[in-house]
């Protein structure tokens, strides 16, 4: 399984791509399978060191059941196992995660990126029994938080991330698009959990940095002077 430590280099995290009709009301098979192969591929030639799928842009909640398991044997048929790839299992309530988790596991998927169900708010309690009875009955899949505030109406405090790393221990990482209290979260979790900053999040932290380091006079290190570099 996927540790903290594994993750590392730029994983990609990508849109389901949609057919023309998708649009219409009774529109079936809305999944363009043959776009989705040549993105992913595109993205592994380009040197990807990861996948991530059906988060929010991809439409984690919306797919139907038949073309989200037509578009992740698609993606998974394609990557062929060369990078790690993070499968989204986020549904409306947490029967239909645990049938997309037991699809994705027996699929191959490396890990899963979840967030909690969609229907309703839930407490922090509830979120992190949520993310126990993941762990548990799949204990050989890595889980990638996903930790978007807005789209699950929940603050994601250290409350949290302190029970998470008790009593989910296949949590491994965490997509968090601009944590608030980065510092204690790597505390509290014991850097079991890696958290994975989106691309506007580092050009923030790299702003900061510049800032602090020039009215210091301190000399910017190379990655700072030259954001493009990885």
């Amino acid at each position: 399984m996927l540790t903290a430590t594994d993750l590392r280099g730029l994983y990609a995290i990508i849109p389901t791509p949609a057919r023309a009709d998708a649009n219409l009301f009774g529109a079936k098979n809305t999944v363009d399978l043959d776009e989705t192969a040549r993105l992913v591929e595109a993205l592994i030639q380009d040197g990807a060191s990861g996948l991530i799928t059906t988060g929010t842009t991809g439409e984690c909640a919306t797919l139907s059941n038949s073309d989200y398991r037509a578009f992740v044997v698609c993606v998974l048929d394609t990557v062929k196992r060369r990078i790690p790839t993070f499968i989204g299992t986020t549904a409306l309530g947490s029967h239909e995660v645990a049938n997309r988790l037991d699809f994705v596991h027996k699929q191959g998927a490396d890990g899963t990126l979840l967030g909690l169900p969609m229907w309703q708010p839930v407490t922090t309690g509830m979120a992190v029994e949520y993310y126990r009875g993941a762990s548990e009955y799949w204990p050989d899949l890595a889980i990638m938080v996903y930790a978007n505030m807005r789209a699950f109406r929940y603050s994601f405090p250290l409350e949290f991330w302190e029970g998470v790393t008790a009593k989910a221990k296949t949590v491994t990482s965490a997509k968090s698009s601009r944590p608030s209290d980065l510092k204690r979260m790597i505390e509290v979790t014991k850097r079991r959990i890696n958290f994975v900053p989106i691309d506007m999040a580092v050009q923030d932290s790299t702003k900061s940095l510049q800032i602090q380091r020039r009215r210091a006079g301190q000399r910017l290190p190379l990655w700072a002077r030259n954001p493009r570099l990885p």
